[in-house]
């Protein structure tokens, strides 16, 4: 295999590849007389950064047009996974009068929604090994379908509520088996461009789920919503059953990520229900790493849904808004911060990564690409969230002022879920399926309490103290991410090499 090292002008250099027989020796040494090379600061241990392992496989190989062809149908799957739960949070009064029950079933149902999709890696991720990757993610998007429909035809609250709870359940694994697909097929120099983009629909979702929805009721039924949820997921069906490729067939080499996500043969009943304890979902978070990497995620979505939940009622009788459609555009700020987060975000990572490695003389730590987001996450989603909170408060700055801080609390937001989320799919890579999925059970815990409290606090303390909690939680998560760059600037490993021969097959492949 060919040895890339980058260079300070960005080309790589082609050197001449070690007889087969003594690569890994070499490349062992190389990587010590690297390491040797660093200041003594560099080379002294961090005790929380107890390992650094880095997926050091090439990608696996796939023409062009299919590799960015998957990454379109992970993007167009993981759709609905954030777009009926934002959507009811404007359409709140319309659904419980035509459920007739209390707005306050609805939005603890919408509570109930996000621990469902907590809960969803118990269930899952042992089905996702059971079935293979590929196979699990087309029958996640046929349940998805089937309960969206059934949830657009629910003849009560009973009905709704149950198979709305059961498509919360699934959605999540969709985002998780699109983040590690995305880490299999892209190099580590793109993924985070790629990860930006698969987030950004799930982000497109959120920013344009509550205005869809006020529009939706004003104009016609809130069963529209879901059934328009469920023509995406079997559009999202078809998509991965031709674009999506499985965990092998695609060279000798596999990834730990392929392995665990490939069906095995035969398994016993007990061994099967064994795969369902739920000690692998939390096994990952022995590692501290982990643990503060879901931490951060955890704050910064408690503060996210404590936004998307609090806007019409906070701004409504501030501004006097008396129609769904009018409170439904404040969304329009955050929803393209969240987009413009997303996309400057994942370029913004790929680039400090490769700024990095330059600087170490070719050296790749996963938490180079976290030095991005610190910027947004310990000043712009605090100052954002704050700014809004208290603008309301004190009826200050008119419609602009929390129009602008909501846009930057959107980008400041999206900028550290992208690194996040890049990072925990690098950090411990034979166990990148497991913290992936231990991620999103924190994460949507957290955001649970945030739909579910937000509301609560605003009738208690009124919207600048609610916003300067969130704004707090913001904060912490920030200070979190720091720690992870600080403690793992002290340890480093070779970069990972890749086979670019210009003009060659593969390399072509990789465009």
């Amino acid at each position: 295999m060919a040895i890339v090292r980058a260079q300070p002008d960005h080309h790589p250099v082609k050197v001449a590849a070690p007889s087969s027989a003594s690569s890994s020796a070499d490349s062992d040494t190389e990587a010590g007389r690297t390491a040797a090379a660093l200041p003594p600061s560099d080379q002294a241990p961090i005790p929380l950064q107890t390992s650094v392992q880095i997926d050091d496989k090439p990608a696996i190989p796939l023409p062009g047009w299919k590799r960015w062809f998957a990454l379109f149908s992970i993007c167009v799957a993981v759709f609905p996974s954030n777009f009926n739960n934002t959507c009811i949070m404007s359409a709140v009064p319309e659904v419980s009068a035509d459920l007739q029950t209390a707005e306050h079933v609805v939005v603890a149902a919408n509570a109930g929604m996000f621990g469902a999709m907590a809960l969803c890696v118990f269930v899952w991720m042992p089905l996702g090994v059971l079935l293979g990757r590929r196979t699990a993610v087309l029958v996640a998007n046929a349940v998805v379908c089937a309960c969206s429909l059934i949830s657009a035809l629910a003849p009560n609250v009973v009905v709704f509520t149950a198979f709305w709870l059961i498509s919360g359940l699934t959605t999540p694994f969709l985002l998780v088996a699109g983040q590690t697909i995305l880490s299999d097929i892209f190099e580590p120099t793109t993924r985070g461009f790629a990860t930006g983009l698969i987030l950004g629909m799930s982000t497109i979702a959120k920013a344009i789920g509550p205005l869809s929805g006020a529009l939706i009721v004003t104009v016609t039924s809130w069963r529209v919503i879901f059934g328009a949820s469920a023509l995406v997921s079997f559009t999202a069906l078809v998509l991965c059953f031709f674009f999506v490729p499985s965990a092998t067939g695609h060279g000798p080499q596999k990834h730990p990520s392929e392995i665990q996500a490939q069906p095995t043969a035969r398994r016993g009943p007990l061994e099967i229900l064994l795969m369902f304890n739920p000690v692998a979902v939390f096994r990952p978070m022995k590692d501290p790493r982990v643990v503060l990497t879901h931490l951060s995620c955890g704050l910064a979505s408690f503060n996210l849904y404590s936004l998307l939940s609090s806007i019409r009622s906070s701004v409504a009788p501030r501004f006097n808004l008396t129609t769904p459609v009018s409170s439904g555009l404040f969304y329009l700020a955050p929803g393209i911060g969240f987009l413009v987060g997303n996309l400057v975000g994942g370029r913004l990572s790929d680039y400090t990564v490769r700024k990095w490695i330059v600087k170490r003389g070719g050296m790749r730590l996963p938490s180079d690409r976290l030095r991005s987001c610190l910027p947004a996450t310990l000043l712009l989603a605090p100052a954002g969230t704050l700014a809004f909170g208290w603008s309301v408060q004190e009826r200050a700055g008119g419609m602009a002022l929390p129009i602008v801080a909501t846009f930057f609390q959107g980008i400041g937001l999206m900028d550290a879920f992208n690194g996040l989320n890049t990072y925990a799919a690098e950090v411990v890579p034979e166990s990148r399926n497991a913290i992936i999925s231990s991620k999103y059970l924190l994460q949507y815990t957290f955001a649970a309490a945030g739909v579910g409290i937000s509301p609560l606090l605003l009738q208690n303390v009124g919207v600048g103290f609610t916003f300067t909690l969130t704004a707090a939680a913001a904060m912490i998560g920030g200070i979190l991410i720091a720690l992870l760059v600080v403690s793992g600037s002290g340890n480093g490993v070779a970069l990972p090499r890749f086979k670019t021969n210009c003009g060659s097959k593969e390399n072509g492949s990789q465009s």
